[in-house]
């Protein structure tokens, strides 16, 4: 049981292929962020072969403005075996993070496995 004091992070492992299958698959740490409208994939950890120049402007939290200059083809992105979802991501790099798991994301989970967040697990 964590302390009242400890700090609870929404991290979750999860494995990213290509559904192609011409790249291996790739095991990350999924960041929970259900404010961020979009999930992001450090670029680092896909291949370059899985990327296409892409160019959107977003405004952050702290009002500054964001600019992605990529997008991917289309990944399988796995929680667990048998509940996934294939979906195209946007490249952007996150101190610390392999991968923010977006509100578009989590629908989708949530829309096709009735997936929900709660305060201490995934359901």
């Amino acid at each position: 049981m964590p302390r009242h004091d400890e700090i609870q992070t929404p991290h979750l492992p999860v494995t990213i292929f290509d559904p192609s299958c011409q790249e291996d698959p790739v095991y990350a740490i999924a960041f929970i962020d259900t404010r961020a409208h979009t999930t992001i994939v450090n670029p680092k950890i896909l291949s370059p072969t899985m990327w296409l120049p892409h160019q959107q402007e977003f405004r952050v939290a702290n009002s500054e403005s964001l600019t992605i200059k990529l997008k991917s083809k289309q990944i399988k992105i796995e929680l667990f075996p048998g509940c996934h979802i294939i979906t195209e991501v946007l490249g952007s790099t996150a101190p610390g993070k392999d991968l923010i798991l977006g509100w578009d994301s989590y629908y989708a989970f949530k829309k096709t496995f009735d997936i929900s967040i709660e305060p201490r697990r995934l359901r």
